[in-house]
């Protein structure tokens, strides 16, 4: 806002929600001005992001910003959102911004503690959902309604790919199993930041045991108020260390991980709003990308039960050659069955493989 915008705004009737002038800050002139500054500031999804700050900052949903136009934000959400629009206009990410984010059809809690969950990253959750289901297929489902994440900025995938950060409230909650299912499987999710998959594995799979690891302290703790404040956290164990020295000896059906795969030759195609913003440590996977993605495949056969499944996410110029890390490597004594999936975009970003029986 201009220092003009900002003394027009000091007259109006907030409290009231009556228009005070034709210069007053209602709540569709502060949507169109947001856009405008982002959009011309280079701000992926603009209107959504705009969206967002607002909401948060009137603590209402995106649906009633448009059924009240005419309500006149107060001083106080003014300067509010004044100091937020000058941070997302430097490409500070929205979710720090808001503390939020949204993954299959989950809100959780996230800072510059954690990455900020991506809806590719769902694939994982995706396939141990059809793990419990290919295992018991006379488990009783509920009926799935159609859900789809929104997505914000927020790219990391390597060689220029558009990936984007999901950041919206889902259209519909994805419907969780019935009570039975995952019973009897052992869910490993590793490296797992904000908590997302292995809260969504708890969610979706209420009779599995769910282990979620990660090296940072501080993720954990992140992890762990969302368990809290998703009624989940008698659901899943948090162990801290690197992959899976927390769980030495022990043996899982499902191992998910969405370890740092971004190889260095990528580094500087990465968007600013995640080199400056995201932790590096879980975004940064060496000069070829599987410096932590190879130690992984290489051992992770030790950690699962005959016929058990590992699923990482990998960027998808690495996608091949972790396949090949697979099927020829230190892992090979262990796993088969390994092939690429690809994700709703359609790159190549998972590389699966069981334990032979």
């Amino acid at each position: 806002m201009s220092g003009t915008e900002k003394q027009d705004a000091g007259g109006t009737s907030g409290a009231s929600g009556a228009v005070a002038d034709a210069n007053a800050w209602t709540v569709k002139r502060l949507l169109e001005w947001l856009k405008g500054a982002l959009a011309k500031a280079g701000v992926e999804s603009p209107a959504l992001c705009a969206e967002m700050l607002l909401g948060h900052v009137l603590r209402c949903d995106r649906l009633r910003l448009y059924t009240s136009t005419e309500r006149v934000a107060t001083a106080e959400e003014l300067a509010t959102l004044r100091g937020l629009a000058q941070r997302a206009l430097k490409h500070e990410p929205v979710q720090y911004l808001v503390g939020t984010a949204w993954f299959y059809g989950m809100s959780l809690k996230v800072d510059r503690r954690v990455l900020i969950p991506r809806p590719c990253t769902e694939g994982l959750v995706e396939e141990a959902v059809k793990e419990a289901k290919r295992r018991n297929p006379g488990v009783k489902v509920a009926k799935v309604l159609p859900w789809k994440t929104v997505q914000l900025p927020g790219a990391v995938a390597a060689g220029g790919e558009s990936a984007s950060a999901g950041a919206g409230a889902a259209a519909a909650e994805p419907a969780p199993l019935g009570p039975e299912a995952g019973e009897g499987l052992a869910v490993l999710d590793l490296c797992t930041g904000s908590g997302c998959v292995a809260l969504a594995c708890a969610k979706q799979l209420p009779g599995a045991e769910v282990t979620g690891t990660d090296l940072s302290t501080d993720a954990l703790a992140v992890a762990r108020a969302n368990a809290q404040s998703l009624g989940l956290a008698d659901r899943v164990e948090w162990l801290e260390g690197d992959l899976l020295e927390p769980v030495a000896g022990r043996t899982f059906d499902i191992v998910l991980a969405n370890p740092p795969y971004i190889p260095d030759a990528e580094w500087e195609e990465v968007p600013a709003n995640v080199k400056q913003y995201e932790p590096t440590g879980a975004l940064r996977g060496g000069s070829d990308g599987l410096e932590t993605v190879g130690r992984l495949l290489d051992g992770v056969w030790r950690a699962l039960r005959p016929g058990g499944l590992v699923m990482v996410e990998v960027a998808a110029s690495t996608a091949a050659a972790a396949l090949e890390r697979v099927r020829t490597g230190p892992g090979a004594r262990g796993l088969e069955d390994a092939r690429i999936i690809r994700d709703l975009e359609g790159h190549e970003r998972f590389v699966l493989a069981r334990r032979k029986a």
